[in-house]
């Protein structure tokens, strides 16, 4: 059975001592060091939008949670920063959010956009790695410049951007496994600490479970010899599992995990799939390109059924959600590399000095991103000036209905008041938030849940519906105004 994603099969004894790109003629010069130009370039693409002012909404609210599990909240009984959240919740990114409140404790907002960055770089450089495994260095740098296009809107300062690069590190080594069939037992103790970072752990016990079934599959024939083996691989995926359970919030983990799908319609990057998109359409370029490839170029080659089955799984997450494409794209990068590879044949020996230029030029994009977040980084972005002078001024304990946008960023700079919502939906019922959903779509009942609210102020985006009713609704005023964001004024007594 063949194995096309096997790692770049290299000639000895070029593969030790291979010379350098450079000493033939100018094109060879110039595709020797092509790959590492566009390498160094998707790397400082990053540091460009690293360094930028922090706008992401979920970061906020991230940074709060971590500064309240840093002082009085207990991880398995949380408690809730506003009067509407009624929901026992569970924490799934305590973890990352304490570290993130930490940082910004030490080093302030720009603290937080260098530790993010860090990880966004680190996550560019291992899909080079990870694609050099399976292909010479210029098909390794156009998959890792197609397979970060196809993420980098999800590359912001949140936790979930340490899923996406385990995600590609779980199936590399997965199918390191099906060459070799020796369990990888540290993948235990890495699911124990990816559940305390980000809720997208099962994710990697899932690759592990589709890999023994491909591995058992490909080995019918010696199914019976090989059962120990089999069920010393099965065991690493199965005990992932309960390492989870071993976490500090305990059992229940499990059924937060479980109540992800059932709130998906409350947030719009778990909508379906829209393939119009550029993420979306390069994730499905990814997963077709090597498909084309097995069955057309390499039709005399049976692709293994380890292989056949994650590809198959990495397209079911491009089509599920627009929150999963970055999934795709990373567990896609290993098959992609070793099919254009096949295009151009047997790899090349490695240049002798690569490790060297790669490690030059991460360590060039770190010192541009320490040297500019600083500067750059060390206020949230761009806010009405009015802004924050006028929620300074409210009483401690005011009800401000905003949308779960704004929410965090009152959430984080403003921990007096008190948000009808935020974007962390897990703090708040179902019920709750279908009202607030309603409301914001103007559905029937929505002036009941604004009057039931009790609210006095109110800061929404000045196009959105409930803006224009609002500003036409008895009573209510504008107190300030920018092209973000309106702040409203309710009458005397509304909602007794």
């Amino acid at each position: 059975m063949t194995h096309p994603v096997g790692p770049a099969t290299r000639t000895a004894p070029e593969a030790e001592t291979g010379s350098e790109p450079g000493k033939g003629d100018a094109v060879t010069r110039v595709l020797g060091w092509m790959p590492y130009l566009l390498l160094a370039g998707l790397l400082f693409g990053m540091v460009r939008a690293v360094t930028a002012p922090i706008s992401n909404p979920d970061t906020f609210f991230h940074l709060r949670y971590g500064h309240e599990f840093l002082t009085h909240w207990s991880l398995r009984h949380p408690g809730h920063v506003s009067t509407f959240g009624h929901r026992d919740w569970v924490p799934t990114q305590w973890a990352s959010q304490m570290l993130m409140a930490l940082t910004e404790n030490a080093f302030g907002l720009a603290g937080v956009a260098w530790l993010s960055g860090l990880v966004v770089l680190t996550t560019v450089v291992t899909v080079f790695l990870v694609a050099r495994r399976y292909a010479d260095p210029l098909p390794a740098a156009v998959v890792s410049l197609l397979a970060v296009l196809g993420m980098s809107a999800n590359l912001t300062p949140r936790p979930q951007v340490v899923s996406y690069l385990l995600v590609l590190v779980v199936t590399h080594v997965w199918l390191r496994t099906a060459q070799d069939l020796r369990p990888r037992w540290w993948l235990v103790p890495l699911t124990w600490v990816w559940a305390t970072v980000h809720g997208m752990w099962p994710i990697g016990a899932l690759i592990g479970l589709v890999a023994v079934l491909g591995i058992a599959i490909d080995q019918r024939s010696r199914l019976a010899d090989l059962r120990p083996v089999l069920l010393r691989l099965l065991a690493v995926p199965v005990l992932s599992l309960v390492a989870a359970a071993a976490t500090p919030v305990g059992p229940r983990l499990y059924g937060a995990v479980l109540l992800v799908g059932g709130r998906a319609k409350f947030h719009s990057e778990w909508a379906p799939t829209d393939f119009h998109d550029r993420q979306a359409a390069i994730a499905a370029l990814l997963v077709v390109v090597t498909l084309v490839i097995w069955l057309m170029v390499r039709r005399d080659e049976r692709p293994d059924w380890v292989s056949l089955l994650l590809l198959l799984m990495a397209a079911g997450w491009s089509a599920y959600a627009v929150r999963t494409v970055p999934l795709a794209a990373m567990m896609t990068v290993p098959f992609v590399a070793a099919a254009l590879q096949s295009l151009v044949g047997r790899s090349r020996p490695a240049p002798r000095r690569e490790r060297a230029v790669v490690a030059a030029v991460v360590v060039a994009a770190v010192a541009a991103m320490t040297a500019l977040v600083p500067v750059t980084a060390d206020r949230p972005a761009t806010v009405p000036g009015w802004l924050n002078p006028a929620l300074d001024r409210l009483p401690d304990g005011t009800s401000v209905q905003a949308t779960d946008v704004m929410g965090g960023y009152l959430m984080w700079r403003h921990p007096e008041l008190n948000p009808v919502i935020d974007g962390y939906s897990d703090a708040y019922t179902t019920a709750w938030l279908q009202k607030q959903l309603d409301l914001q779509e103007l559905k029937r009942g929505w002036d009941r849940t604004l009057r039931e609210s009790k609210v006095r102020y109110a800061l929404l985006p000045p196009k959105s519906a409930l803006a224009y009713e609002l500003g036409h609704l008895e009573g209510w005023r504008v107190l300030h105004e920018s092209k973000d964001v309106t702040m409203f004024e309710a009458p005397e007594g509304w909602g007794r």
